[in-house]
């Protein structure tokens, strides 16, 4: 870097975030032109890939102590980009919502600020299939979807849902023995959980669906004048 880069780096405002999945305070400064770059190079490729990478490698270069972001659960990335997002270019966004009731498009300005992360603390990732049979889950990170070319990371489908589920098993465990997923095929993973009964399937799924996400209470008003509410979790809401 050179000598007249550096000295605008040490002018740039230092912030922090907590991070949603462990708690870890990281320290950033706000993106540059030439994060931005990156940003809007893959906003023209019109990709999920390409954006998932971009935001991944604005974090790196503006985080502390973040040397591979990939390896953070979706929720971290998430969080952590509108927080760089708010102090670079501003707090609000205004995204075009479709109404669920009225099926019309609603323009609507946020403040990023705003926007929570809601965490169920009491769930479990151990979680019993059988009397004797249990297994350890984690929430997959980032680049696990894009090292197993996943088409859509927000929408999957039940054969990638399963296999998601399949790659985030830890453990598989009874009272004598513990079974190391490093240990196991993908093949071999899969093939337990398609053995599960419907109901222990149903307590896996419900671990990842309590998963720490976004959340923002948007309210407004259609065109008929009824006051409506729309809850917006995923990271896309805010700038469709």
């Amino acid at each position: 870097m050179s000598r007249l880069s550096t000295l605008l780096t040490s002018e740039m405002p230092v912030y922090s975030v907590t991070v949603p999945s462990s708690g870890k305070k990281i320290e950033f400064k706000p993106f540059r032109v030439k994060e931005e770059k990156v940003l809007l190079l893959a906003l023209e490729e019109g990709t999920e890939e390409a954006m998932l990478r971009a935001i991944i490698n604005i974090i790196e270069n503006c985080c502390n102590d973040i040397e591979d972001a990939s390896d953070m659960p979706a929720i971290d990335i998430e969080y952590l980009f509108l927080k760089l997002r708010a102090k670079s270019i501003g707090d609000t966004v205004n995204p075009i919502i479709t109404c669920p009731y009225t099926e019309e498009k609603i323009q609507k300005e946020i403040n990023l600020n705003d926007v929570v992360v809601v965490n169920n603390k009491n769930i479990s990732n151990k979680i019993k299939v059988t009397e004797n049979i249990g297994v350890t889950l984690n929430h997959p990170t980032v680049k696990l979807l894009l090292e197993n070319n996943f088409e859509n990371f927000s929408y999957m489908g039940i054969e990638d849902s399963l296999k998601v589920i399949a790659l985030s098993l830890e453990e598989i465990w009874t009272k004598e023995e513990v079974f190391n997923s490093n240990d196991l095929t993908i093949d071999e993973r899969l093939e337990f959980l398609e053995q599960l009964s419907p109901d222990s399937f149903e307590e896996i799924i419900n671990f990842f669906e309590d998963a720490p996400s976004l959340e923002y209470k948007l309210k407004y008003e259609t065109s008929d004048g009824e006051e409506r509410e729309l809850s917006l979790t995923s990271f896309e809401d805010f700038f469709a």
